[in-house]
């Protein structure tokens, strides 16, 4: 992006990862809802959420639905009416996996993994879109060029994008076709990015058969075409001189979260408990799948654990129904009593409407370098409901 925009983007100014836009290229979520609500720095109207709930999934939970009703327009392109779609102005029905073609890599990330391969899988489309669905990227192609910017829209199928985007790993959707197991990518991805266009793709092709032949199961890589490690210095770095230059701690620093015991104990005389939100059951995935009976079943509500020693303090027993308090609201789930949790600590699960741990998390505290909010680190009480 220009300059100019990237300097607008929201939360520069609240992480190191939101400033460094190459890195990082979105804005930092907490402040997106302030933007919103507060017009500072300056105001967003305007939404469209593609497959997110974040009315359930982001922290301080009854903030970003103020937040999501506050704006002038919202939309929501998804399968199920989710909390954030009953908020929107128009659900546009996204289609399934089995109605699009996509590709995924497995086993490695870009830039990550040295000794792991990526393999690269295409999924073709089992059938036509149903009904009035459409895939997220025929939405997102569609609305660009109404918006005027056809020249960067300019595929006409799903295949002919796929192609442009894996052009510069020389694999097609054709070639994925015929390997349905999917193809290894053997040259380091950082090649990807510096050697483009048809003379990049012959450089590629000779050191993929040269210099980087073994690769990525090759051994010492450091001592060879990396001339040292994946850092500026080259070398392992204990002590992140970048760190230091950009004013932050080049070593682990262990800091008191910003509401604790210790930080807060005017907070703690009232919330008492450390909070600990962002826990998912097993049987679900993220804020998904509660609508499959078979899963409902085996996790039908949200729940609070405690400690055995805290719950005959507060004359809790397993089951009963209790009310989570924190400075952002409350909410109501079902007890479990374990000997898995310190006694000065209470745990909530998440993604569930019905008792959304988020609604008691603080999204306005968060760390320095990430951006992280602090889902580990609340404060709470814990209240036995006669019901």
């Amino acid at each position: 992006m220009p300059a100019v925009q990237r300097e607008k983007k929201l939360g520069r100014d609240r992480s190191l990862i939101a400033r460094l836009s190459d890195a990082y290229p979105s804005a930092h979520t907490p402040a997106l809802w302030d933007a919103i609500l507060d017009k500072d720095p300056y105001a967003v109207k305007a939404m469209v959420v593609f497959s997110a709930n974040p009315a359930i999934s982001e922290a301080n939970a009854t903030r970003v639905e103020q937040a999501l009703r506050a704006l002038d327009f919202l939309v929501v392109v998804d399968l199920f009416m989710t909390p954030t779609a009953k908020l929107a102005d128009i659900v546009l029905p996204a289609c399934t996996f089995l109605e699009k073609t996509r590709f995924t890599a497995y086993d490695a990330h870009s830039d990550h993994g040295w000794n792991v391969p990526s393999r690269v899988v295409l999924s073709p489309k089992a059938i036509e879109p149903l009904h009035e669905s459409w895939s997220d990227w025929a939405i997102i192609c569609e609305l660009g060029r109404r918006l005027g910017y056809a020249e960067y829209f300019p595929w006409k199928s799903e295949e002919e994008s796929i192609d442009a985007t894996l052009h510069p790993l020389g694999l097609d959707c054709a070639r994925l076709r015929a390997h349905p197991e999917g193809i290894q990518v053997h040259i380091p991805p950082f090649l990807y990015k510096k050697m483009t266009g048809p003379v990049g793709a012959v450089g590629r092709s000779v050191l993929a058969h040269t210099m980087f032949r073994g690769y990525p199961d090759m051994y010492r890589k450091y001592e060879g075409f990396m001339h040292g490690f994946n850092t500026p210095s080259k070398k392992i770095e204990l002590y992140s001189q970048r760190l230091h230059e950009l004013g932050f701690d080049p070593l682990p620093v262990y800091r008191e979260p910003a509401e604790s015991p210790l930080s807060r104990p005017d907070l703690a005389q009232t919330f008492p408990y450390v909070l600990i939100g962002g826990s998912k059951m097993s049987m679900y995935t993220h804020t998904m799948m509660r609508n499959i009976t078979a899963l409902r079943e085996q996790g039908p509500r949200a729940i609070t654990e405690l400690h055995p020693a805290t719950a005959a303090t507060l004359g809790i027993a397993a089951g009963d129904a209790v009310k989570v308090s924190s400075p952002r609201g409350s909410i109501v789930t079902a007890a479990q009593v374990t000997n898995r949790i310190d006694a000065r600590v209470v745990h909530v699960t998440y993604g569930f409407e019905d008792g959304n741990a988020n609604v008691l998390m603080d999204h306005r505290a968060c760390d320095p370098i990430t951006g992280s909010t602090g889902l580990k680190s609340c404060l709470c009480r814990v209240e036995k409901l006669e019901r």
